[in-house]
């Protein structure tokens, strides 16, 4: 169960999984997303939140992974990851 893992690891490998996917040129402002959706993660106490917004961001990502990154996101939209 996710009562297993801590919150703020959680949050730190869903923030990792995103920026290793993002292209070098949007790195700062992927991360200066990332950052208010951090906020809104804690509040809802739903980590999706951290993946489904960026991978919107189809351009930001390295063209390698957006099928990988959309199928989390879809899998996300489908299967809410709610914090312990």
């Amino acid at each position: 169960m996710l009562s297993m893992f801590d919150d703020e690891n959680i949050i730190e490998k869903a923030m990792e999984f995103v920026l290793v996917r993002t292209k070098p040129e949007y790195l700062n402002e992927m991360i200066s997303i990332l950052d208010e959706l951090v906020v809104e993660a804690r509040a809802t106490r739903n980590i999706a939140v951290l993946i489904e917004l960026p991978t919107v961001q189809s351009r930001m990502i390295k063209p390698e992974y957006v099928d990988e990154v959309n199928t989390i996101k879809h899998y996300f939209g489908q299967h809410p990851l709610a914090m312990s």
